[in-house]
């Protein structure tokens, strides 16, 4: 892709951009950047635009003697090549994503394996996994005009909006603790002879993993192996969360001691605090911070924020799919509201671009209002979908279709406007 839009030569690898700043007498971004060789130059650009995406900044438990383990420590995001497992004794914290990725995937190496399970969670069959893309659809995607969009469509529909109504709070279902509708209900029975099925004969296990919560509760995971590899003789699930760690040893909250050789930590991401790989700097000095007090994230359209002119995100705030779907989608809806936005500016020769406060407000109260009527607002589980006060800061409320109903064309109305003025031309602005 990058060869074929001729864009390599505007590439530039290995380096970190530290530091963003708005200057509000040229209306510029200077970018501080930190090179390969560790100097650091100033890029000075028009317009900035954020895609550090959100599962980027590796979150660490807080366990007390974790940075004392006597061995290897590993964190998921940062997996070393070099680590030794076969035959060793490990123990993983988490049975979220992460590790219902890297558990399986191990599993036949090591001599002994040992799960700790803070919270239980969903994780629904998922039957094509490693499955080969029939001919007759290959011949279809590469020899029929729209087909591929048609799929994607067909795709969409299925796993994005024929789920949503299965997310929406029904104030008369009389089960709110297990489900939260007759059609999420359904999911759940689904779901649990599934797992029924892959863990026949050890009620033991079952009554570890089936979570209380309702299914799309917290992330909804895929099987991939991960019940098959818990019934292995040598994998033990510790139905707890880890305690302490002291010398090789991980003593659990239910009071079990277990001994490793080797510590993979699986648990996740800092979602919450989005723009976290760079410090952003808008208006009067203040940064993106301070503004959102943190972990209370906020943005319009999930894409810009006020007080920052002529800065757009790609995965901001709300625009997560916890309902399943296609995020690629989000993406490139964002990408074509941005270029709306660009071409607009080009048109009316504006130099620079704000959010009103106003509208920004709004669509965050909405966000928040359809969120208090769908499942991650439910009290029954903890999530990573939600800030510290409780405000659901990753997910998106909105249907795939929805979104893009309010992306595809940029509204000027939406914003402050500067018009250009002085000498300097289009042709002269730059994109960072």
């Amino acid at each position: 892709m990058a060869s074929e839009f001729g864009i390599e030569s505007s590439i530039r690898y290995s380096t970190e951009c530290v530091v963003t700043r708005y200057d509000e007498e040229s209306r510029t971004w200077h970018s501080r950047l930190r090179l390969p060789d560790g100097a650091e130059e100033t890029l000075v650009t028009n317009v900035v635009i954020s895609a550090v995406g959100g599962f980027t900044t590796p979150k660490w438990p807080n366990i007390p003697g974790l940075p004392d383990f006597d061995g290897p420590v590993i964190h998921t995001s940062k997996w070393d090549p070099e680590v030794t497992l076969d035959g060793k004794r490990v123990a993983v914290i988490g049975n979220g994503a992460s590790a219902m990725q890297v558990v399986p995937a191990i599993a036949d190496r090591v001599g002994a394996l040992t799960i700790f399970q803070r919270s239980r969670q969903w994780a629904a069959p998922f039957s094509k996994l490693r499955m080969p893309v029939p001919e007759p659809v290959q011949f279809l995607l590469r020899e029929v005009p729209h087909y591929e969009w048609l799929y994607r469509l067909r795709l969409s529909w299925i796993f994005d909006s024929q789920v949503h109504q299965g997310l929406q709070k029904d104030p008369a279902w009389p089960h709110p603790d297990r489900s939260v509708n007759a059609v999420n209900d359904g999911y759940r029975e689904t779901c649990t002879r599934y797992i029924e099925e892959q863990l026949a004969g050890r009620p033991d296990l079952l009554a570890k993993v089936i979570p209380p919560y309702p299914p799309f509760g917290k992330r909804m995971l895929l099987d991939n192996g991960w019940y098959k590899t818990l019934l292995m003789p040598h994998v033990r699930l510790v139905d707890g969360a880890a305690a302490h760690v002291e010398g090789k040893s991980i003593h659990g909250t239910n009071g079990d001691t277990h001994e490793a050789d080797v510590l993979i930590v699986a648990s996740g991401y800092d979602i919450t605090r989005f723009l976290l790989p760079v410090q952003v700097i808008g208006r009067n000095g203040v940064t993106v911070r301070e503004v959102w007090d943190d972990d209370d994230c906020q943005a319009y359209l999930g894409t810009v924020v006020t007080g920052f002119p002529n800065f757009f995100m790609v995965y901001g705030p709300n625009t997560a799919l916890g309902h399943r779907g296609n995020f690629i989608f989000t993406i490139e809806s964002q990408i074509d509201y941005v270029l709306s936005v660009l071409r607009k500016m080009g048109e009316k020769k504006l130099v620079e671009v704000e959010c009103r406060r106003d509208v920004y407000q709004r669509y965050n109260r909405t966000i928040q209002e359809m969120h208090q009527h769908m499942i991650w607002s439910h009290p029954g589980m903890s999530t990573y979908f939600r800030n510290d006060r409780g405000r659901v800061v990753a997910n998106s409320p909105w249907r795939l279709i929805d979104y893009w109903k309010l992306t595809k064309e940029a509204d000027l109305g939406d914003y402050h406007t500067v018009a250009h003025v002085g000498a300097q031309s289009k042709a002269s602005a730059r994109l960072a």
